[in-house]
């Protein structure tokens, strides 16, 4: 686990990089390997030589030591290009190889880590940069990746050079440096990954399954809960472990922290887990093993990330009291692997497993046990596919019970929908008694008054005159907010199949039934090019007539009335989906202005509420329904309506609606 957390000391500035650039790499690469002819990689273990210092730079910004036949005397013999002999606090070091002939389409080198910054030369010109470099040749650390750097095509039997500063232990290239095609480089990285990323990527779905069992049940709802934290960091540090990690966010610096962080945390979720399985008197001990290293990794990020402790240095005492703990742990595993339930055994024995792997890995990292390849991942694998066991185990019961669910929901469902339909046919009934049964007394109080008022002209005074206005005026309104209401009512109930609708005719329509209110008012209406929509040809007819009706209303006094319906332009933001197959339709947006008084912005939400009326009735005529209408007219076309005014200056009301299929 130990090589899972590459180290590093200070946070620097992560960079993030286009993966077009990667992809645009590859297909060159590709283009070259289909014209044949490429060499096979080329293993750069020997011809190396070494200088410490910082070169200087002749006045065109050329290092001096990069001149083959100038001081070549001063070049010291090395095995391999990391920590030179008599370092003596140096902190700069410059290595150069020779490179090999061979006939190359699209060379590159591949350096597996490099400590900690460096630019490479070729021929004197500077091919390759990791990091900047101050003016005193030092620099930051900007993350452990691995590098390619690509060569011209005439590079054979001519020197690189590379310039190389680090203030750590290491300084200068280690692990695998290789001379490949640039397609070779890049499977070679997929292929090292290949592993880790699988496993990876089956720790991550694992976390999501734990959450959903999580969610699903209750009973053992915290255990999950810290599987599927477990498992999400174990997966998301082998990715960040990997090489293949630059191909997908190019940012080596944020890379390293994601691994650190999850390295330093998922002790703290093995321990409160394993104190799930394990509810005994060691569970005291478990806690205090979980709080120590949660501690332990507030204070080593937060202080590295406060820049008060180098964070290198805190994971050898790190990793001593990770040896500690699951030294404890295992031994409690095998404690308690009779006291507990199948499952528990399952999961605790493949908890066991996976510690012994880290407690032999952090052994060969500290060389007190011979090096050996130790599997860490496939630890995690036996773990993930424990964990994958018990999920289908948890599976198979929530799907009996869902089947067992099912079967009453739809019950439920088929009990709603007749309500539905009962509901749905007493919405009618009452349209009907609305439209006759209750028509008739109003009618019947309204002629009565007025007989009353006829036949008694002589006996009532002027206040009774005024009270029989009232009544007449009320019953006549009470018989439009009806009227009004079974027009409300009917949008849904007595709606027609949607079809190809022309916005002028209806307009046409609509303005040939306020043609007396036009005419007495002098109002100018303009009709723009308006498209066709797919609509309820009534309804649309409605909706304009209402909101032309409405401009015609409240016109302002001073001004011959002025009204527009036009469509504008729309980015399809209001686009819907019209079918199964989710496809989009586009929408058309409509927009009737005027030159009125204006609403007040407060109101703008509040007009399109049943009844809703902003000016008392001796004002303007009207029932407060108009607006509501209009709003549930385009709802049920899965448009939207809103309004625009200024009060004294006019009102625009826009509207969508999905246009006709061409």
């Amino acid at each position: 686990m130990r090589r899972m957390a590459v180290r590093f000391s200070r946070l620097g500035v992560t960079h993030l990089s286009a993966c077009l650039v990667l992809a645009l790499a590859v297909l060159t690469s590709v283009v070259a390997h289909a014209e044949g002819g490429c060499a096979a990689p080329v293993d750069l273990d020997s011809g190396w030589q070494y200088r410490w210092g910082d070169s200087p730079f002749d006045t065109d910004g050329v290092p001096t030591w990069t001149q083959a036949t100038t001081h070549a005397d001063a070049w010291r013999p090395i095995a391999v290009p990391v920590n030179p002999p008599d370092r003596i606090g140096q902190s700069n070091v410059w290595y150069r190889l020779r490179l090999p002939d061979g006939q190359w389409r699209d060379p590159a080198i591949y350096i597996d880590r490099l400590e900690l910054i460096a630019e490479v030369y070729l021929d004197g010109e500077i091919i390759y940069r990791f990091g900047t470099f101050d003016e005193d040749g030092h620099g930051q650390f900007e993350g452990s990746s691995w590098h390619m750097i690509t060569l011209p095509l005439d590079f054979q039997g001519k020197y690189v050079y590379f310039r190389v500063f680090s203030d750590h232990y290491k300084i200068g290239l280690w692990g695998q440096i290789k001379l490949m095609e640039r397609l070779d480089l890049i499977r070679h990285v997929f292929d090292s990954s290949r592993a880790h990323l699988v496993i990876g990527i089956l720790s991550i779905l694992i976390a999501l399954l734990a959450l959903m069992i999580a969610a699903m049940q209750t009973a053992e709802r915290r255990a999950y809960v810290l599987i599927f934290l477990f498992s999400m960091g174990a997966g998301l540090c082998l990715i960040a472990d990997t090489n293949v990690r630059q191909l997908i966010v190019d940012a080596p610096l944020f890379w390293n922290y994601v691994t650190y962080v999850v390295y330093y945390t998922v002790p703290v979720m093995m321990a409160f887990l394993f104190r799930e399985w394990c509810k005994s008197s060691w569970t005291r001990i478990i806690t205090w093993i979980g709080g120590l290293h949660g501690v332990y990794a507030a204070g080593a990020l937060g202080g590295a990330l406060m820049g008060w402790v180098d964070l290198s240095t805190t994971a050898t005492v790190f990793d001593g009291i990770l040896t500690i703990s699951l030294t404890i742990l295992f031994g409690i595993a095998f404690a308690h692997l009779r006291m507990v339930t199948a499952d528990q055994r399952i999961a605790i024995a493949s908890f066991a497993v996976f510690t012994l792997f880290l407690l032999i890995d952090l052994g060969v990292s500290y060389e007190v046990l011979p090096w050996t390849p130790m599997p860490i991942a496939w630890g995690l694998l036996v773990f993930s596919l424990m964990l994958i066991a018990l999920a289908l185990r948890h599976v198979t019961k929530t799907q009996r019970d869902l089947k067992e669910l099912n079967v009453t929901l739809e019950q439920k469902v088929r009990e709603r929908t007749r309500d539905l339909e009962r509901s749905n046919a007493d919405l009618k009934q009452f349209a009907y008694v609305i439209s006759h049964d209750l028509q008739e007394p109003l009618r019947m109080v309204v002629s009565y008054m007025q007989l009353l008022q006829r036949r008694h002209v002589d006996r009532l005074d002027a206040t009774g005159h005024e009270y029989i206005g009232f009544a007449v005026g009320g019953a006549k309104r009470m018989s439009d907010m009806i009227l009004g209401l079974l027009e409300f009512s009917r949008i849904d109930t007595r709606a027609q199949a949607f079809q190809a609708v022309a916005l002028t005719e209806a307009a046409d329509d609509a303005l040939s039934n306020l043609d007396i209110l036009v005419q007495t008012s002098g109002a100018i209406v303009r009709l723009g090019d308006l498209p066709a929509v797919r609509a309820d040809p009534s309804q649309i007819r409605s909706l304009l007539q209402n909101l032309i009706g409405n401009a015609l209303k409240y016109r302002a006094p001073d001004r011959t009335p002025v009204i527009r319906v036009d469509v504008e332009d729309t980015t399809g933001e209001d686009d819907v989906p019209t079918s199964a197959d989710g496809a989009l339709a586009p929408m058309v947006t409509v927009a009737v202005s005027d030159n009125g008084i204006g609403i007040d912005p407060a109101f703008h939400r509040r007009v399109f509420r049943v009844f809703e009326r902003l000016h008392g009735p001796h004002q303007y005529g009207g029932t407060g329904i108009g607006l509501a209408v209009c709003k549930r007219i385009v709802d049920r076309h899965d448009g939207r309506i809103w309004i625009e005014s200024t009060p004294g200056v006019g009102t625009t009301v826009r509207f969508t609606l999905p246009a006709a299929e061409t």
